[in-house]
C-alpha cells in the first residue's frame, strides 16, 4: 500500500491546485471553479434559511452567528459556523488559527491536526 508521501513523489501535479483542478476536470468534464462556487452560494443560502426558522435566542453563539450574517456577513463562514454550532462541534478542532499575515508556507505543518481542519488566518 502506497503512502501519500508515495502519491505526492509520484503524481505531485495532484497536489498543486492548478493539477488537482485540471485532473478533475478531465474525469468528470465539470469545471470545478465554476460548479463549487454555485454549488457552495446555493448550499449555504439554504442552510442560512434553515437556521433563519429555526429557534435561536438571540444571546447564544448561534444567534450571534445570525444576527451578524443578516448584517451583511460572509455566508460562507456563517453557514460553517452555524452547522459546527448545531451538531456541538468543537471550534478548536475545526478551525487552527494562524498569524493575520501569514502565507501557506509560514504554517507549521508538523502542528496541524491529523484530522481535517481550516487553517485561517485571523480569529473567528
Amino acid at each position: 500500500m502506497k503512502t501519500t508521501e508515495d502519491v505526492v513523489k509520484e503524481w505531485p501535479f495532484l497536489f498543486q491546485e492548478t493539477g488537482t483542478k485540471l485532473h478533475f476536470r478531465e474525469l468528470t468534464g465539470i469545471q470545478i471553479d465554476d460548479a463549487f462556487e454555485e454549488s457552495t452560494a446555493t448550499k449555504f443560502k439554504r442552510i442560512l434559511r434553515y437556521f433563519q426558522f429555526v429557534h435561536t435566542e438571540p444571546s447564544s453563539r448561534a444567534g450571534t452567528i445570525m444576527i451578524q450574517t443578516l448584517a451583511g456577513g460572509d455566508e460562507a463562514c456563517a453557514a460553517v459556523l452555524m452547522l459546527l454550532d448545531h451538531f456541538k462541534e468543537q471550534r478548536d478542532k475545526m478551525f487552527v488559527n494562524v498569524d493575520d499575515t501569514a502565507i501557506a508556507r509560514d504554517v507549521d505543518k508538523t502542528k496541524l491536526p491529523w484530522t481535517p481542519c481550516i487553517v485561517v488566518c485571523e480569529n473567528l
